[in-house]
């Protein structure tokens, strides 16, 4: 699995509503936070990150794979407020979301 792919996976446990919208929209993009951006407390170098913009906001999910395939993944509420951060495995996300078309 790529980490665009895991990507896609921690934005459906996040928020599947959104994903699948912004999916629709061909408005996400992944990427990976560089020393030089400006990212909120908590978020790291090397983290990656699933962006939208849905018309009002940007919205960003970030995400990292440590020790053992967890995901730390962090990621703002809705409206304003404090960064949220949700944990999970590599083999939760796959089982919970990945689909192919048979």
């Amino acid at each position: 699995m790529t980490n665009q792919q895991l990507g896609i996976l921690v934005s459906l446990a996040v928020d599947s509503r959104w994903m699948r919208q912004e999916a629709a929209n061909q408005s996400l993009v992944y990427g990976v936070v560089h020393p030089a951006d400006q990212v909120p407390t908590g978020v790291t170098d090397d983290d990656s990150y699933i962006v939208a913009h849905d018309g009002r906001a940007p919205a960003v999910v970030y995400y990292r794979v440590g020790a053992n395939q967890h995901v730390q993944v962090t990621y703002p509420p809705a409206g304003k407020g404090r960064l949220r951060t949700a944990d999970f495995t590599v083999k939760q996300l796959w089982r919970r979301f990945f689909r192919t078309a048979a």
